[in-house]
This record gives C-alpha cells, structure tokens and sequence, in this order.
C-alpha cells in the first residue's frame, strides 16, 4: 500500500492498494492542504470499499475486494515507483487492523495536531570582564521546528548599562561584546520561532583596569609563584606560608615586583 499526495493540476492524495484479487489506484480531486500547517490525511479499507480522508472529510472511494496483501510494505510519502514524492514534515503514522469509522478518526484529528511550544534560550553566566577586554558570550537556544515553514531566530541585545554594548554579531547565541565604560550592564538574548519568543538575561559587571596595579587571586595551590591577573601581570613570590584550600596559611611574607 502506497499513500501520497501528488501534483498534479493542484494537490491530490493518491492511494495505491494491492490485494490478493487486484492492485488499484485511487486519487482524489483537488484538495486543499494550507502550507504550514499540519493536516489529517487517512485511508480505510473494510474488504469492500476503499476511501481517502483528509481532516476528516472523504475525498475518494472506490471498489475494492479482496485480502490486502502483506508481503507488500506499507509506504507514506511517495507513489509505488518513487517518483511523487512528498516534499514536507509526517508525523505520527498509525496502522489499524481493522477500518476505522469517520466519528474515530476525527478523535484521532483532534488528539493528533501537534502544538506550538515556544523556543528555550539560556544567555549564559553572568560576567566579569575588563573594560579592554572583550567577552565572549555563550547562549543556547533550542526549539521543536513549528511552525514548520520557519527558522528560529535569535538576537543580543543590551537592556541595561551606562555605555554601550556593541555586539560583534547579534544573531548568534555565541558571539562577543565589548563595552566602552566600566559598570553593570543587562544584556538579553531573545528566541523567536516567528509565533512564539522567550528571552533570557545575564548581568556583565565591567572593571576599568586603568586604576589597577595588580590583582593577585591566590589560586595556585602550590609553588613559590604567584600569578598577576591584571593587565601589568606582576606576579610575586611566595617565602614561607603553606597553601590551604583557602589561600595562605603560616608565617613568612610575599614579595611582589
């Protein structure tokens, strides 16, 4: 069995049906299917009469007897020789044992349209970057592809601050920002599937360094060197203490250049 939708002279659903009596070929009239938006399609076989629904209205029948041959494979989306081919999404395809009545495929129809969810966004950490330095920002955004006949699309922008953040490209989740004055900034990161958006924001505290001399983190855990992570990069010389977990421990004295 074979069920697609063709072009010819307008959309038609086509159905191809082999049984032990005979193989036929079953196409509607035109119908109308809206682009992007999900449609109904189904065939019903109850050893006498073949039919052809979409959203629940029949749009074909014909005669047909006999014992639907099981060998065959049971294909959606193109005809038996692979030339029509469907050009779309399907979703959720069922088989039943026997032919349904119209009252249950519209239970079907109703349960089966799948729902529009608005696209996640997460614009990261908040930051601390140097006034010279640019930040590198690392979002994500993910969604479920409805409507289908859209992209979802992403921007950067500053909500809050006291300069301004120029973004390097503000249509990617991962991009870089800098700032032209030291303080807190609010920046968001929007994503829109062209119905549905949800944002997200991360604070970006600016340090001026120009002022700074040095800035020694006490992270090394180990060694007589420690590291000058402002701009001067001065680093110092431990003599004495023991390293803890937290820091320096003991008596002794560090020298910085």
């Amino acid at each position: 069995m074979n069920l697609s939708l063709i072009n010819n002279d307008g959309l038609r659903l086509q159905l191809q049906l082999s049984t032990d009596n005979a193989h036929s070929s079953l196409t509607s009239d035109r119908i109308d299917i809206a682009p992007g938006q999900w449609s109904h399609a189904a065939v019903t076989y109850d050893g006498t009469n073949a039919k052809l629904f979409v959203n629940g209205s029949e749009v074909a029948i014909a005669s047909q007897t006999g014992t639907v041959k099981r060998a065959a494979p049971v294909v959606v989306g193109t005809d038996r020789d692979a030339v029509d081919r469907f050009s779309g999404k399907i979703d959720r395809v069922r088989v039943y044992s026997r032919a349904l009545e119209p009252q249950e495929l519209q239970v079907l129809i109703d349960q089966d349209p799948p729902k529009n969810e608005a696209p996640t966004v997460q614009a990261g950490a908040n930051q601390v970057v140097q006034l010279s330095q640019a930040l590198e920002l690392s979002g994500a955004s993910s969604d479920d592809a409805l409507p289908f006949t859209s992209r979802t699309q992403t921007n950067w922008t500053q909500l809050q601050g006291p300069g301004t953040a120029a973004f390097a490209d503000a249509s990617k989740v991962n991009t870089s920002v800098t700032f032209d004055a030291a303080g807190d900034y609010v920046l968001q990161l929007l994503a829109s599937d062209g119905m549905l958006a949800t944002t997200d924001q991360i604070t970006v505290k600016v340090v001026d360094s120009s002022s700074l001399l040095a800035d020694w983190t006490m992270n090394e855990g180990s060694g007589a060197t420690i590291q000058d992570s402002s701009p001067w990069h001065r680093n110092g010389v431990v003599q004495g203490p023991t390293w803890t977990n937290s820091g320096q421990s003991g008596s002794g004295f560090i020298s910085m250049e």
